[in-house]
């Protein structure tokens, strides 16, 4: 059954980037992973669930490796800009990724349910523990200034989202 899925996944993953989420159809999908629709169905009720679990495939997978590993340096700011460097040569070796984030993106924020998709963002990629730690360290330390503390999970989307246009414009 998780060897179907990711079979699922990665044939989704190719379309969404070749065409756009938005040009991609479930018959689509089970076209290209050659199975029947009914099957597709029992495991993605549409194309925005099957989305969405890529989006936590790529990003809460290899990504989220960056920013749970611990490391200790003198300041915050200095550990959140590790996570940052981190971050970007990993966009820059992986841009096929960084091509769905951005259709993901462009998806969600122009038709989808705004509420939905931020509280998938806030719940699943705007979170990562070690991140946390390092923000809230350079908060403490006076390396990152305490106005951002309310809302630092907001702030990191803000700082992901920036650094995905970057790496877009460069890369692309």
């Amino acid at each position: 059954r998780k060897s179907q899925r990711n079979h699922i996944v990665n044939h989704a993953f190719q379309l969404f980037i070749k065409q756009g989420i938005q040009n991609v159809s479930m018959i689509d999908i089970a076209s290209a992973a050659g199975i029947q629709r009914r099957t597709l169905y029992n495991y993605y009720n549409n194309k925005e669930e099957l989305a969405m679990e890529i989006m936590k495939c790529t990003y809460m997978g290899d990504v989220a490796k960056e920013f749970y590993q611990e490391i200790t340096m003198e300041s915050g700011y200095k550990e959140v800009a590790f996570y940052f460097t981190r971050l970007y040569e990993y966009m820059v070796i992986h841009t096929d990724v960084v091509n769905f984030w951005v259709q993901f993106d462009y998806y969600f924020q122009a038709g989808y349910d705004n509420e939905s998709y931020e509280a998938f963002i806030m719940k699943n990629l705007a979170t990562p523990s070690s991140f946390a730690r390092s923000f809230l360290k350079g908060i403490e330390d006076g390396s990152i200034k305490p106005i951002y503390k309310e809302n630092y999970a907001k702030y990191f989307y803000a700082m992901v989202m920036a650094m995905i246009g970057m790496a877009q414009r460069i890369i692309f």
